[in-house]
């Protein structure tokens, strides 16, 4: 559970990263160049990724702008890896008296 909240953590404050540096992008000069999660994925890994079709979930992520995707995927994973209460059972104590 730990494990899981400082990940999603590290993923919501990496999306408030990437949208600082989209606010800053938009306001230099010339065309607007967002970050998108493609880019991101491309500098995480080494590769382009495939795209298999022209409507496929992977095309509509790498053009999805970065912190929307790192921010919708640290929220999922923070409400997954909650803390949950525990569960307190009671147990009664029998004493000699209330015995049969």
């Amino acid at each position: 559970m730990t494990l899981g909240r400082l990940f999603a953590w590290s993923l919501l404050s990496a999306a408030i990263l990437f949208g600082s540096a989209d606010m800053v992008l938009a306001l230099g000069p010339g065309d607007r160049i967002g970050i998108d999660t493609g880019h991101i994925l491309t500098l995480l890994s080494g590769y382009t990724p495939e795209n298999a079709g022209a409507a496929s979930f992977m095309t509509l992520l790498c053009a999805a702008p970065a912190w929307l995707a790192f921010g919708a995927l640290g929220l999922v994973m923070l409400a997954l890896s909650r803390p949950r209460p525990r569960r307190r059972r009671r147990y009664r104590v029998r004493t000699a008296e209330a015995a049969p």
